[in-house]
């Protein structure tokens, strides 16, 4: 094919079910949407992606899911609640290349053929 090759990615952030909440982080959060809990911005955030991951899946276009990417503990990736840090940004910057080489090669499936891990 000719044109652009769409790469999706889902969103992720510093919280994590399986980590103890940074609360500075979460109240520098909540400064943006005051109101928002902090719960609730966490659940927003999920759902986002899993929504990302819905239409990736639906239009048959190549998924980067970062979070089984992210090792614990995760603040080793983030700057702060939402946005990397150099190595988080080098991390995200080589799954995206990897997902476009592979798909311009074929050796990336469709997001259609690939479900979102489950955080």
């Amino acid at each position: 094919g000719s044109g652009a090759e769409p790469v999706l990615m889902a969103h992720v952030n510093l919280f994590s079910d399986d980590e103890p909440r940074d609360e500075l982080l979460l109240t520098a959060w909540r400064r943006f949407y005051p109101r928002a809990s902090g719960d609730v911005l966490v659940q927003f955030d999920r759902r986002l992606r899993g929504v990302t991951c819905a239409v990736a899946r639906n239009s048959a276009v190549a998924l980067v899911d970062l979070e089984p990417h992210l090792a614990s503990p995760r603040k080793q990736w983030f700057a702060d609640y939402s946005h990397f840090n150099d190595r988080g940004a080098g991390l995200v910057a080589g799954l995206a290349a990897d997902a476009i080489v592979g798909r311009l090669t074929g050796a990336v499936p469709a997001a259609q053929e690939v479900s979102c891990a489950t955080p």
